[in-house]
């Protein structure tokens, strides 16, 4: 077997890549549409991800596409900027009534196929 790149990767703790290593089946297919944004200068990117989906996989030996597990309804926003930008994106952000926040696509699937 080729080591998935989780179990290559330092930042993962011992404990979660021995679990990788022992179990290192697929548990979900995610989809979503994904668009991208650049200011004018290309100073701050941007990826809008929406109709995420998300299909378990822990059920059998073939990729299981027929059902998809309930996923909230959801619009995500991700920006990217120099970290000098970052006082400045955060009150343009705050003065739209945004609060910036983490979020991860396969901790939402992992959480929907598991109930």
């Amino acid at each position: 077997r080729l080591p998935s790149r989780a179990m290559t990767c330092s930042g993962v703790p011992p404990r979660a890549r021995a679990w990788l290593a022992t179990y290192p089946e697929p548990m979900l297919i995610n989809r979503y549409r994904r668009a991208y944004f650049a200011s004018c200068g290309s100073e701050v990117r941007a990826t809008v991800d929406r109709d995420l989906s998300v299909w378990d996989q822990r059920v059998g030996r073939f990729p299981q596409c027929a059902q998809a597990a309930s996923m909230p309804r959801l619009t995500i926003l991700e920006l990217k900027f120099a970290p000098t930008d970052r006082a400045r994106v955060a009150t343009e952000l705050s003065d739209l009534g945004f609060v910036a926040s983490a979020c991860s696509k396969y901790e939402l699937g992992v959480r929907a196929i598991s109930g």
